[in-house]
């Protein structure tokens, strides 16, 4: 067995066309019909990360596939107003001040 990289020019053509024919085996087909028929089961196929082609008279017209889910979005709380708030002359409640602003609540969060 040869180590990986050192196959001759023809060879790696080769392997290449083998790989992608590999690949085409695994994706699932459907035809225009399937699609306008069979559309929850195509649906569930691609939940379930599968790549469709679609067919119109045996050549494919379409490719479906999943979505890549979105980026996470960052938040940047150092700019949040409860962060920025000048605090400088807000009175600080007292515990018996809380505790009637909390009950006055009652749930309501």
């Amino acid at each position: 067995m040869k180590a990986f990289g050192t196959e001759k020019q023809g060879e790696k053509n080769l392997l290449t066309l083998v790989g992608c024919a590999t690949i085409m085996e695994h994706m699932r087909r459907a035809t225009v019909r399937d699609l306008r028929n069979r559309y929850t089961v195509l649906l569930r196929w691609i939940r379930a990360g599968e790549e469709i082609v679609i067919t119109r008279r045996g050549k494919p017209v379409a490719r479906l596939v999943p979505e890549s889910p979105a980026a996470a979005l960052e938040v940047d709380w150092s700019r949040s107003p409860a962060v920025t708030r000048d605090r400088a002359h807000a009175r600080m409640l007292g515990a018996e001040e809380a505790a009637s602003l909390i009950h006055e609540a009652g749930g309501r969060w």
